[in-house]
């Protein structure tokens, strides 16, 4: 690989990372944009796209990975695997979003969602 190959890379690798936005320096905001979170509310999030064969049809949004201290164990009964779709009405599909979305509010927070192989929507409550 010559000198003006290795100088493209580079700058085609920099401009990826720039149009996707992210940075090198802030490695919590990459992990955001795969898919995980963590501490927010408590609990790790990631990006899902299933089918629920009780209800046939495609489940997205981000689903509670673990849960540990915070908001969501000390005021709902929200358990792992539970797939967020909303949050506060709102349709919410990556955890930027999600981070969006709570910016925007104060107060009550309303997860709307479903746990995998299961009928019907959940809402858990609970206040910042």
């Amino acid at each position: 690989m010559n000198i003006s190959t290795l100088f493209w890379t580079i700058i085609i690798g920099i401009c990826t990372l720039l149009f996707l936005g992210l940075s090198i320096a802030e490695p919590e905001l990459m992990q955001s944009q795969t898919g995980y979170s963590d501490h927010i509310f408590g609990a790790n999030f990631k990006m899902v796209e299933k089918e629920n064969p009780l209800e046939n049809k495609k489940i997205s949004g981000l689903q509670i990975t673990k849960i540990s201290e915070g908001k969501l164990i000390a005021e709902t009964e929200i358990k792992e695997g539970f797939i967020v779709t909303k949050l506060n009405g709102i349709k919410v599909q990556s955890i930027n979003g999600l981070k969006k979305v709570l910016r925007k509010g104060n107060g009550e927070v309303v997860l709307e969602g479903i746990y995998h192989e299961s009928e019907g929507e959940l809402k858990y409550v609970f206040n910042l």
